[in-house]
């Protein structure tokens, strides 16, 4: 027989040699069963390994979130730092503000308290024109400077609104009917000319009298001035242009001398 031969006979022997031993048959086996051992307890680990990567990924995530919401909670106590820091500012400047509006309102009552007192004097000095009217507005003046609920704003506004139409009278003309100045419950036409013109003439313009300043009192009208006069009242009625008409003018002596 040549060598190849015997060597495959030789195996073939071993091979049912070791086939038919029962301790190598066993040894095998448990050499199957703890490879099998090790390839589960391998899997085991991997899955473990695998579990806890994506427990990782997830805590990574999870870590990411709260260090993002971490820094715009940052940013945002900055910003609200800043704002109560301004509000502070604030409090403080409108406090301040307070403080000088109280000490201006000291200063400003007497002020205004003087203001109604000079117009007061100032109408009783005038031409007696308007004169119930206009000290009755002196008198819901001084009634208002008791009203806590007013402002002193208020206050203020409505005694330049008098002052105000105190400076109109200067510079306009104007007509009404009017009581008699000493006769009870007679009717006469009034003429104003700015302040320097002071007249009324009776409804039947027969008798006509202007205010005197030097005297302190109405003095006949003289004649001659009854056509300017006439002219005057037309004009103070819109009923005819403005033009130049001629009638005493109430200067005091004083001014006159001065000149």
């Amino acid at each position: 027989m040549n060598k190849p031969i015997k060597i495959l006979i030789l195996s073939l022997c071993l091979l049912i040699f070791i086939s038919l031993n029962p301790l190598n048959a066993a040894t095998l086996k448990a050499n199957i069963e703890a490879q099998n051992k090790v390839q589960n307890k391998a899997i085991k680990s991997q899955q473990k390994i695998n579990m806890l990567s994506e427990q990782s990924t997830d805590m990574l995530h999870e870590y990411q979130q709260v260090s993002e919401q971490l820094n715009t909670l940052t940013i945002y106590n900055q910003q609200l730092s800043k704002l109560v820091q301004s509000q502070n500012d604030l409090v403080i400047t409108r406090t301040q503000q307070l403080n000088s509006i109280e000490q201006t309102e000291q200063a400003i009552v007497p002020l205004m308290l003087q203001m109604i007192n000079t117009l007061e004097q100032f109408i009783q000095l005038d031409m007696p024109f308007l004169v119930q009217e206009r000290s009755e507005n002196v008198r819901e003046l001084k009634q208002l400077m008791d009203q806590s609920d007013v402002s002193s704003a208020e206050k203020y506004r409505q005694i330049m609104e008098t002052f105000l139409q105190e400076m109109e009278y200067g510079h306009t003309i104007e007509t009404w009917q009017g009581s008699h100045p000493e006769k009870y419950n007679a009717v006469v036409n009034y003429f104003r000319m700015g302040r320097v013109v002071l007249v009324y003439q009776s409804l039947d313009k027969k008798n006509s009298f202007y205010w005197s300043k030097d005297k302190a009192q109405y003095v006949p009208l003289s004649s001659q001035y009854y056509a300017s006069l006439e002219h005057g009242l037309r004009m103070a009625r819109k009923q005819l242009a403005p033009e130049f008409i001629t009638l005493p003018v109430s200067i005091p002596r004083r001014v006159e001398e001065e000149k």
